[in-house]
């Protein structure tokens, strides 16, 4: 029990490092040489998810995904928190995206992200309307509201149930 403790606390350290594959290479042969124990879950959870958000800031994510899939594979982490971990850095990845991009890029990225199941239905559902929006106040500054009416109808967003979208609508619609 004490050995496990200490295994623990030193892969803790070099979590604390962002040291995140020599952690997993650490835990992976205590694993192999002593067995694995359900203590061992709380440190495995808390290297993917540091390890993930922080390889998505930095752009790195085919790093994450890599990580994520072979530790899956290899039973570390359940289907729910495989996928809850895919969307965490698919989220990064759109709000990086759209902070850097115009809204039409940053429209093909959500899309793109959402194919391959990295964004959650509600996050795609919240930047699909922000990122129409920010367009269509592109669009009224530099041609007027009737052109920016004229997106929202050539984007079919005009019968949206999205209240951000209604609410956007009216006001391009009342300008």
């Amino acid at each position: 029990a004490e050995m496990i403790k200490e295994f623990v606390n030193f892969t803790s350290v070099l979590n604390g490092e962002r040291r995140f594959d020599e952690a997993f290479d650490f835990l992976d042969a205590v694993r192999l040489r002593w067995g694995n124990h359900d203590e061992y879950g709380a440190i495995i959870d808390t290297l993917l998810y540091n390890s993930t958000v922080i390889a998505g800031r930095e752009g790195r994510e085919d790093e994450a995904l890599d990580r994520l899939s072979f530790r899956y594979k290899q039973g570390d982490l359940s289907e729910e928190t495989f996928r809850d971990y895919r969307y965490t850095l698919g989220e990064g990845l759109i709000y990086r995206y759209s902070k850097a991009g115009d809204p039409l890029e940053s429209l093909a990225e959500l899309e793109r992200l959402r194919q391959q199941e990295l964004i959650s239905d509600s996050i795609y559902r919240e930047y699909r309307a922000v990122l129409h929006i920010q367009r269509a106040k592109e669009i009224s500054r530099d041609q007027g509201d009737l052109e920016a009416l004229d997106y929202f109808r050539k984007e079919g967003l005009q019968s949206s149930a999205d209240p951000r979208l209604r609410q956007a609508l009216e006001v391009f619609t009342h300008n």
